[in-house]
């Protein structure tokens, strides 16, 4: 009898210690911690030169950060890093944290500089989300492009960040840290009346929706110049704002005053009219101002 109880005392036991086992197994599991390299590639442009960023292949829930630098020098630095997940056949859209498995800097062909020309294209899989950061000097004229849609031109002066198609307004700042914290959480529903959530289009796709075009005045000016204005437009295809980004100042300010009088047609998502903003290019020669022009090479 002792022999027999003895016996599913040491059963008893050895169920106990392998439930701890598991449960500690699961616990270290949960509480994953990765290190990832966050010493960044530096590039240098000439003095007073422009610069053209393309940035391809970015997924619905890969994040893009321009930050600005004030006082910098003309040294252009890219953070990259590509966040690989266990999901288990669930939806990219309900992966988490939890879910990661490991973290890696983007590779070493995945970033191209020549001249004054920096190319960033991420790798295409189902498993895995970029988070990629620039840091560019505050002053400089920069052309940047995300999967071929111009996304920043002119004088850079603010931080923003892109996921997918979409600006989005950040809540964790605009750091290297904010765009892995953007990458790692699980992907909130899109609200298409959030205003801090903006579908970002061309200048001649808004041009297209245009069902009222109002003539910008002519100014007192025999030479050349260019400004670019950004305009919101909302659900009704009214413009909500319309203010300078770069170049003339006074030629921006002219100009947004004929743009806020423009009406367009909504701009549908899955039939549903969203709000958006676009980058507008305005040049002026000899007194003559034109809207939704071509920039001057």
């Amino acid at each position: 009898m002792k022999r027999e109880k003895k016996k599913l005392i040491t059963y008893f036991l050895i169920a106990v210690i392998t439930m701890f086992c598991c449960f500690g197994q699961s616990l270290a599991q949960t509480k994953k911690q990765f290190t990832f390299d966050t010493k960044p590639k530096t590039y240098s442009l000439e003095k007073n030169q422009d610069l053209i960023v393309f940035i391809n292949n970015i997924g619905k829930y890969d994040a893009v950060t321009v930050e600005g630098q004030v006082g910098q020098a003309n040294n252009i630095e890219v953070n990259g890093w590509e966040v690989f997940y266990n999901n288990n056949g669930a939806s990219s859209a309900d992966v988490g944290a939890s879910q990661i498995e490991r973290i890696s800097t983007l590779a070493e062909q995945s970033i191209e500089f020549k001249g004054n020309t920096l190319v960033v294209t991420n790798s295409l899989a189902d498993n895995k989300r970029a988070a990629i950061h620039l840091l560019i000097p505050t002053g400089i004229r920069a052309k940047i492009y995300v999967n071929g849609e111009l996304f920043q031109n002119g004088t850079f002066s603010n931080s923003a960040m892109v996921q997918g198609s979409r600006m989005v307004s950040s809540d964790k700042g605009y750091s290297p840290r904010a765009t892995m914290l953007q990458v790692m959480s699980r992907e909130k529903r899109e609200n298409t009346n959030d205003e801090s959530v903006l579908r970002k289009i061309d200048s001649q796709t808004l041009r297209k929706l245009a069902t009222k075009v109002v003539s910008v005045p002519k100014i007192a000016n025999k030479g050349q110049s260019w400004a670019i204005v950004q305009v919101t437009v909302n659900q009704q295809g009214i413009v909500a704002s319309a203010f300078y980004v770069g170049g003339d100042e006074r030629l921006a300010s002219i100009s947004s005053e004929s743009l806020k009088q423009f009406t367009f047609q909504p701009f549908l998502v899955d039939d549903k009219p969203i709000i958006v903003t676009s980058l507008v290019s305005i040049t002026s020669s000899n007194g003559e101002i034109k809207l939704f022009a071509e920039m001057p090479k």
